[in-house]
C-alpha cells in the first residue's frame, strides 16, 4: 500500500507513521497541499491523509485539487473538530472519511478496509472500543511531544 499523509504538524507525521507500523505501506510525507502536487510517484498514493487545516490552501480545496491528480486514491479528511458541514463537504469533494484527529489511532483500521463510516466526522472499527475524546487527545499529545 502507498500512503501520502499531507500534515504540517511533523509530531502529528510521525505518530501516524508509528500508527502503521507493521503495515506492508510505503508512506510519502508532505508539509502542504502544494508539495503533495509535486509528488509524482507512479503509481500514485493508494490512499492520501489530508489535514483540514493545510496550508497555503485548506483541506477541502486541497482535496478537489488532489483527487483530480490521484484519481484511483482513496482520501481521508483529518480534522480537529466534528463538524457535520465540513464532513458532508469533504464527501462531496472527493473524500471516502472525515477523521477526527484524536481518532488517528483508528487510521491503520481504515486503511486495512475494516472500518465503516460513522454519522459524525470520523469512523468506528467493528468491536472498537469506545474512547473518551479527552483522554486519546492527552495520549495524542504526549505521542506527538515525544
Amino acid at each position: 500500500m502507498r500512503l501520502l499523509v499531507i500534515e504540517h504538524q511533523a509530531g502529528l507525521r510521525q505518530v501516524v507513521r508509528r500508527w502503521l507500523e507493521g503495515l506492508d505501506c510505503v508512506i510519502c510525507e508532505c508539509i502542504s497541499p502544494v508539495e503533495a502536487l509535486r509528488v509524482n510517484a507512479q503509481p500514485g498514493p493508494d490512499w492520501v491523509v489530508v489535514d483540514a487545516q493545510s496550508r497555503p490552501v485548506n483541506g477541502l480545496v486541497a482535496l478537489r485539487e488532489l483527487t483530480s491528480r490521484f484519481p484511483k486514491a482513496r482520501f481521508v479528511l483529518v480534522s480537529d473538530v466534528a463538524d457535520e458541514d465540513l464532513r458532508q463537504a469533504a464527501l462531496q469533494a472527493g473524500a471516502c472519511a472525515c477523521l477526527l484527529k484524536e481518532e488517528l489511532g483508528t487510521l491503520r483500521d481504515l486503511l486495512t478496509s475494516k472500518a465503516e463510516m460513522k454519522p459524525s466526522c470520523g469512523i468506528q472499527a467493528p468491536g472498537a472500543q469506545t474512547v473518551n475524546p479527552a483522554e486519546q487527545n492527552k495520549q495524542n499529545q504526549k505521542e506527538i511531544e515525544t
